[in-house]
């Protein structure tokens, strides 16, 4: 099997000779009005119902919940497997222009279908079927999805070689329909080769652009360098917002500690396996934590997380800044024009888990590293 692992995060900064500077505005800060007692092990999908109550992904669990903050209470919504109403390995959810929701799929490459009240309906395979595994700590979804059903798929390491290293193109795939919209920059990367599995790492902290989906299809692309944000839809830009100063923040031991843990959780996706030889003809599972590449990091910090980027309910692009460890995150809201609107600020221990209607979801990490769902009125 050949599977290629993609460390979540990185990017470096513009080390410009004469670097911009900004007296950047002091961040709202937002407050949790309420959270649901039960924890999570590792939440990475959450949407909300048109009754309120959430349809929430747990990849560790292997679970698909659906949750009612108002009552407290917490029942499956579909069950783990393979047949034509379960899921193996969860992801992502994504509302589409009837109603209906999409959960992917990563590991049997398809969707399972809800209803608009988080009824599971059936299955649907991919566009087109990947010929690798992405798997990282973050548990990122292969692609994201418009409200057409349209597949947009970000660039990565790995996408052929008719990709440079340094950039590559975002695709989407609609039916028979593919088309290469924009031109994105990569993270610098190292590969390590063992076992029949080629495992790319990210350099953390080194330039990259980011993107994301608005359900209309509209794409939002951060860039690195500048700072800046871009609306493109069907390869055309339509807007392009001011450049954004910012100071770089300087790469610390508790960045390098924090990144060597992020590189001992990695793991694959839906329990997949992979192989190596025994020495006496048989096969033993390959420990994928041993074939990540030492973590190599660039020397200061660029302006944002590319991974951790989410368009909201109103069109709006949340952005979440690079900080110092253990300062709290921070969040800059662009418009549909690029224009940056507002900055807020979350606890450390809280993360950005979704939008409701004048909601914001998150989710607070507490000691024992459970996942608690908090809501905030917005």
């Amino acid at each position: 099997m050949r599977a290629t692992l993609l460390l979540p995060t990185a990017l470096l900064t513009l080390v410009a000779s004469s670097p911009l500077r900004a007296q950047e505005a002091a961040p709202r800060i937002l407050r949790i009005n309420s959270e649901f007692g039960e924890p999570f092990s590792a939440m990475n999908g959450l949407i909300e119902l048109t009754d309120g109550r959430l349809l929430v992904a747990d990849r560790r669990e292997q679970a698909v919940r659906l949750v009612d903050l108002a009552k407290e209470r917490l029942q499956d919504a579909a069950r783990s497997g393979k047949g034509p109403l379960e899921y193996n390995s969860p992801g992502g959810f994504y509302r589409m222009r009837n109603g209906e929701i999409r959960m992917i799929d990563q590991t049997l490459r398809r969707y399972l279908v809800f209803s608009a009240q988080g009824r599971p309906l059936r299955t649907e395979p991919f566009a087109e079927v990947s010929s690798g595994v992405r798997m990282s700590n973050a548990g990122g979804d292969p692609h994201e999805l418009d409200e057409t059903g349209a597949e947009v798929v970000r660039p990565t390491m790995n996408m052929g070689r008719e990709f440079a290293r340094d950039s590559g193109w975002v695709i989407r795939r609609h039916g028979t329909s593919v088309d290469s919209l924009i031109r994105l920059r990569l993270p610098e990367s190292v590969t390590n080769s063992a076992g029949g599995a080629r495992v790319t790492a990210i350099k953390r902290f080194s330039p990259a652009d980011g993107m994301a989906t608005a359900a209309d299809g509209r794409i939002a692309v951060v860039r690195a360098e500048p700072y800046r944000v871009e609306w493109w839809r069907a390869g055309q830009r339509l807007a392009q917002g001011p450049i954004i100063p910012y100071d770089a923040l300087k790469v610390t031991d508790a960045d390098r500690a924090e990144a060597e843990k992020a590189r001992a959780q990695v793991s694959m996706p839906g329990g997949i396996r992979v192989m190596q030889s025994d020495g006496n003809g048989g096969q033993k599972p390959l420990d994928v934590g041993s074939l990540v590449p030492p973590m190599q990091m660039a020397e200061t910090k660029p302006a944002f997380d590319p991974t951790q980027l989410r368009v909201d309910t109103q069109g709006r692009v949340w952005v979440r800044r690079y900080t110092a460890p253990g300062a709290d995150h921070v969040y800059d809201i662009f418009d549909g024009e690029g224009r940056r609107v507002d900055r807020v600020q979350l606890p450390q221990d809280s993360a950005l888990a979704g939008f409701g209607k004048g909601v914001v979801y998150v989710v607070r990490t507490d000691a024992d590293e459970l996942l608690y769902l908090g809501r905030i009125t917005y």
